[in-house]
């Protein structure tokens, strides 16, 4: 059936060129999250509560406290916590510069769910 279909020179491709001459259309990756996000996540989970033990006694803290009680005792890995609370101080100058009042919109928010 295909040998019955004859091309005609018009719609063959010119010497030398093969194919789509414009190519594919390039597309960006999208990122996984942005700056906010980021910023926005490590602020959550900075304030999640985890449970502190010291000693015999056991309280309710959160993720921060936990790290400064960890960094300060020299306990654990200081310097996963060292990290923590660097990354914690830079998402809240990101939110700080941006909006000083988005930290505590976003702690209403959290406190409404």
């Amino acid at each position: 059936m295909t040998d019955d279909v004859k091309r005609t020179r018009a719609s063959q491709f010119a010497p030398g060129q093969s194919g789509n001459a414009a190519g594919v259309r390039s597309r960006k990756p999208k990122p996984l999250l942005g700056l906010a996000d980021l910023n926005r996540t490590i602020l959550k989970i900075a304030a999640s509560e985890t449970t502190l033990t010291r000693g015999d006694r056991s309280r309710t803290v959160n993720m921060l406290e936990r790290n400064a009680w960890a960094l300060a005792s020299g306990k654990g890995n200081r310097l996963a916590a060292k990290d923590f609370l660097d990354l914690v101080r830079t998402a809240g100058y990101y939110f700080e510069r941006r909006d000083p009042d988005a930290i505590r919109q976003g702690q209403d928010r959290s406190a409404a769910l």
